[in-house]
């Protein structure tokens, strides 16, 4: 199995989104995550929290992948349909790592 090899680009993450108008906010444990979308619920803008993940962690090559989609149920009919587009789409995603 393929795995990444290369070096680790350095992101700014918080200054990206800033870049773009987003508040930016950041979490380093549970507690302080927890803070963070406490404070993003009040905040009547695009908000990002910035976590930091562990490099080449237990994720790449455990055979996961965080893939962020749409509610399954939500009870309004253009998010259940958003959902099965999305659910069709997963069907032909390719592994490539």
């Amino acid at each position: 199995q393929r795995q990444p090899n290369g070096a680790y680009m350095k992101i700014d993450y918080v200054a990206n989104a800033a870049s773009m108008g987003a508040k930016t906010l950041t979490a380093d444990s549970p507690e302080t995550l927890r803070l963070a979308l406490k404070e993003a619920r009040a905040i009547q803008q695009p908000v990002v929290i910035v976590v930091a993940a562990e490099k080449r962690g237990s994720s790449i090559g455990a055979g996961h992948w965080w893939d962020l989609g749409v509610a399954e149920v939500s009870g309004t009919e253009g998010n259940e349909r958003a959902f099965r587009r999305f659910d069709e789409g997963k069907k032909k995603q390719r592994t490539f790592a």
